[in-house]
């Protein structure tokens, strides 16, 4: 056995190694010098991942979460078609697990959910006014989410892969962090470190009155948006706690907190007013939890809040801005005075809502909110007059506008389920296996915190979201593998010399 999987294993790296070759000699032959010296560099890159496949996977994380790809195409000049290809990394992995390992591909109930969810986008896109327009979004979620979630619980099929991809993540936020902490001490905002470090240079006037807090201009790091940056920081945050909790070395530990520091010190540099909110209801969840006792839990919120109030005074002002959402009121001389992104938001969302009301079964289209319905829907609100394309800073609003009863509902079972399943994986292994119920508890909570968030904006950059799923489904997998290890390790066990147990669920039931 072990020798027809080097000898498939060798014929698989072979076969690369040769595509990649071919590939390269194509390019020098059309001159393409970019495509040559990738072609060369994943030469290089496959002789080394042919020994540590599970490495593809890692840098793939890398890359993925730090943006690295697009801005390689953005900044610095590499073809879209080369950073586009990035995601064919888990291909050596993948094909490993099928060729080598002979293991079979997953698929879940979850990428089930999920093609039930493109039904419904189809769907809404019949009905719609620009079904060119609907096709588009819907390639984005068959490319950034089915796709996206497919590959990554099939190459994430073990605890120490998972555990690595963790430290990857807390990696590349503890960069990003670091680089924007780094920004706002020495005042370079000029300087947008090879475009991981991004602050907005042009003014735009729909969110004039928060783009700039005494000299500070708001982070915005590798996606080049405020609110965006902070939210795929913060849900890596109850990540790097679990990190905590399970690595057994205090300087992994250490390093584990440090990393959970300079990523919230990033998320805080955002001034993200959603972001902040969702970070005090996950502090508040897991003291509900147990993990922390409610008066150190009282007293490290003081902390925080007082090193918030000392570093970041406007950041304060900012939040207790959020207090005049009561004020708003439509048509109403007194809303002129308050905060013009809270009026603009304000006026979108109730948009998204009215429109909804109108269009309740399959809604308007995918992305057909924006362009045709936020102006007339919202600029009849009467709290703040909107210029272009806007969409709902709410993402359960915008898909019920959008997807209609239909799609909304369809949407959000796929989150629903998983949380379920995670949750009843947290009560399963509590009591006899509790690192395995905090691993099902940290997904539960990064989910959590990215709803809590998805309060105050829309679904863009929806990758990031697909891929913290992906991740989750991927645990779930790996938490069935365990439980079904152990049933059949019991099994095996004859009968009038196995102790008493409360009997297991299936796996199946599990996930």
């Amino acid at each position: 056995m072990l020798s027809s999987h080097l000898q498939s294993k060798r014929v698989f790296f072979i076969f690369g190694m040769l595509l990649l070759f071919a590939i390269t000699v194509f390019a020098a032959w059309q001159e393409q010098i970019a495509l040559v010296l990738g072609g060369g560099l994943a030469l290089f890159g496959g002789l080394y991942l042919y020994k540590r496949p599970e490495l593809a996977t890692l840098v793939f994380v890398v890359v993925f979460y730090s943006n690295a790809a697009v801005l390689a195409y953005q900044f610095h000049g590499v073809p879209q078609v080369v950073a586009a290809a990035v995601p064919l990394v888990l291909g050596l992995p993948l094909l490993y697990y099928l060729f080598v390992q002979r293991q079979g591909l997953v698929f879940d109930r979850v990428l089930l959910l999920m093609f039930v969810y493109l039904l419904s986008l189809i769907l809404a896109t019949l009905a719609a006014k620009d079904v060119v327009l609907g096709l588009n979004e819907i390639g984005n979620f068959v490319a950034e989410g089915i796709v996206l979630y497919f590959l990554i619980v099939n190459v994430i099929r073990n605890l120490t892969t998972l555990h690595r991809v963790f430290w990857s993540l807390l990696f590349v936020c503890s960069l990003l962090g670091a680089l924007t902490i780094f920004q706002e001490l020495t005042n370079t905002y000029d300087k947008n470190y090879w475009g991981f470090a991004q602050r907005k240079k042009t003014i735009d006037f729909e969110e004039l009155d928060y783009e700039e807090y005494s000299g500070a201009k708001r982070a915005e790091g590798p996606v080049g948006e405020q609110n965006r940056y902070a939210q795929i920081m913060v849900v890596v945050l109850p990540l790097a706690l679990y990190l905590f909790m399970v690595e057994r070395t205090p300087r992994r530990k250490w390093l584990a907190l440090a990393g959970a520091g300079l990523t919230l010190s990033g998320v805080l540099l955002t001034f993200s007013r959603g972001t902040f909110l969702a970070i005090g209801l996950v502090f508040f969840l897991i003291m509900c939890l147990g993990y922390i006792r409610p008066r150190h839990a009282l007293a490290g919120g003081l902390a925080l809040a007082l090193a918030v109030a000392i570093a970041l005074p406007d950041y304060v002002t900012r939040i207790v801005g959020l207090l005049d959402v009561a004020k708003l009121q439509t048509a109403s001389s007194d809303t002129r005075s308050l905060d013009g992104s809270l009026r603009g938001r304000f006026a979108q969302n109730l948009a998204a809502l009215h429109v909804f009301a109108d269009y309740p079964l399959v809604g308007v289209g995918p992305a057909h909110f924006s362009k045709f319905y936020v102006l007339p829907y919202g600029n009849a609100i009467g709290t703040k007059y909107l210029r272009g394309a806007r969409r709902a800073h709410n993402m359960y609003l915008e898909q019920a506008a959008n997807t209609g009863m239909i799609g909304f509902f369809a949407f959000m079972a796929i989150v629903i389920f998983l949380l379920w399943r995670l949750w009843r994986a947290r009560q399963h292994f509590r009591w006899h296996q509790p690192g395995l119920a905090n691993l099902a508890t940290a997904f539960w909570l990064s989910i959590i915190c990215y709803l809590a968030t998805a309060i105050f904006l829309h679904l863009s950059y929806q990758r990031y979201y697909w891929f913290l799923l992906a991740l989750a489904g991927a645990a779930l997998q790996i938490l069935s593998k365990t439980v079904a290890q152990k049933t059949e390790v019991a099994s095996a066990i004859p009968a009038e010399t196995a102790p008493a147990a409360a009997p297991e669920p299936s796996p199946e039931s599990l996930i």
